[in-house]
């Protein structure tokens, strides 16, 4: 049921000729029917005055279908303690759904609500418009926050943000020729991701009660928190004090291609156990793409590849920079690195890790690499990476650009090849500094770097 103030607020929007903002109630844990949660979706998407959606209790609400937001204005939903869940009967082959969908430019606001065993995305954002065969992007930033949120247990993505022409072909090892992207547009507009107090675990559920052999040809790329920016535009994301663990690929993965940057601020989160992935078979065709698309490493036939990932992994290609701080963080267990920073193309780095604990990660604790041409600055302080499966921190310059690293006050030991790794390429320079810093017994020893990059220890 409506409340009360809903109508007058629709008369005041009638007589002046302007929207005015009001809340939809949910009022019924029912799947469908007068005063559930689709109910207010649906009436928010036909009458721009309703800005909020509160629940009244803390629901636990069934559904066997998405709930699909197609509103032009910005939305509000809070939860109030309710949980949303799926009907594990219900197996689906492509990641185009979820428990909640946006479909559009609204920025969102979900506060107090629980996602549980989608059988498909937890959340899911596809942003821009499509009607018919034609895309309209966004003209606006879009801003999306979760707050207090817990997403458990998806088929797919925990929570997808899809700005992209590309979400889904993002693996290192094989071309999967057969993979259709259930939304491929770039929103070319800029994004905001705010995420406080939340969890996200166990996304990519594709085994047990799922059949992992996706029709769509697709890698098994599903990351807790995925958002994909393409075309003009910056993506910007703030997490705080959240959890990411056992998702199937990264526990986050920001993602941006085109003109714009990423700048990321991570603080007091966890990210461990993320990125087991499962293997996938070099088939004749899966070779045959390989080769035409003349790559390197080309796979043999019959065998399996698994593509491990990371706890938390931002990629940027294009013209743009990469700016990420993490603070107060825990990175433990991932099954690759435990972050990960790649940028192509134009573009520099700049990272500042501090007070982060890195254990027993399956790769490098920390990796900055960028391919093309622009500087990498890494700084590293007060934090522990130790037990890691190759260096404790590498940081790579592939083309044209100065390398400054420097790591103070920490402890980098126990990995499996060296503490630091510093490369430079031959066209350009760099420096490690390395101070109050114990970087006792890993196996290559405490660094390792190129010809052309300084060392000073102090």
């Amino acid at each position: 049921m409506l409340k009360k103030t809903f109508f007058l607020a629709a008369s005041l929007a009638t007589i002046s000729g302007t929207a005015v903002a009001d809340t939809v109630s949910v009022t019924n844990n029912g799947n469908t029917g007068s005063g559930t949660f689709r109910d207010a979706v649906e009436t928010a998407n036909t009458n721009s005055a309703i800005d909020t959606i509160q629940f009244d209790d803390d629901y636990s609400i069934g559904l066997q279908s998405e709930v699909l937001y197609t509103g032009t204005q910005d939305l509000h939903i809070e939860g109030n303690g309710s949980t949303l869940t799926g009907d594990k009967s219900v197996d689906t082959d492509t990641w185009n759904s979820g428990l909640f969908v946006a479909k559009g430019c609204a920025s969102l606001t979900i506060e107090n609500l629980s996602f549980a065993d989608s059988f498909n995305n937890g959340l899911a954002v596809f942003l821009g418009v499509l009607s018919g065969d034609t895309y309209t992007p966004c003209s606006k930033e879009v801003s999306i926050e979760l707050h207090n949120a817990d997403i458990s247990n998806s088929q797919f993505f925990g929570a997808l943000i899809d700005g992209q022409a590309t979400t889904g072909f993002n693996t290192d090892d094989i071309i999967h020729h057969a993979c259709q992207d259930p939304w491929p547009y770039d929103v070319n507009a800029p994004i905001s991701v705010n995420v406080t107090d939340s969890k996200i675990s166990g996304s990519g559920q594709l085994d047990g009660d799922y059949d992992i052999s996706l029709t769509t040809g697709c890698p098994q790329d599903f990351d807790g928190l995925r958002v994909d920016q393409g075309g003009d535009g910056d993506l910007h994301a703030d997490i705080v004090d959240s959890r990411f663990y056992r998702n199937l690929a990264d526990g986050v993965e920001l993602d941006e291609k085109g003109d714009g940057s990423v700048e990321a601020a991570v603080g007091g989160s966890t990210f461990n156990a993320n990125g087991d992935t499962v293997e996938i078979e070099c088939t004749q065709a899966a070779h045959d793409a390989e080769v035409t698309a003349g790559d390197e490493d080309i796979c043999e036939i019959g065998k399996y590849i698994q593509d491990l990932d990371d706890g938390f992994d931002i990629d940027e290609e294009g013209e743009g920079d990469m700016i990420a701080q993490v603070s107060g963080t825990e990175v433990i267990g991932n099954h690759d690195e435990g972050l990960d920073f790649d940028e192509a193309d134009e573009g520099s780095i700049d990272v500042d890790v501090d007070k982060v604990t890195a254990i027993a990660n399956y790769d490098e604790a920390l990796k900055a690499s960028e391919e093309g041409s622009g500087n990498v600055v890494v700084t590293v302080k007060k934090s522990s990476f130790t037990y890691g499966g190759d260096d404790g921190t590498q940081i790579e310059q592939e083309d044209d650009g100065e390398v400054d690293v420097e790591v103070k006050h920490s402890t980098i030991s126990y990995n499996a090849k060296s503490g630091v790794k510093v490369e430079a390429s031959d066209d350009g320079s760099g420096k490690l500094v390395i101070k109050n810093t114990n970087l006792s017994n890993n196996a290559d020893g405490p660094y390792d770097t190129d010809d052309n990059v300084t060392v000073k220890v102090n």
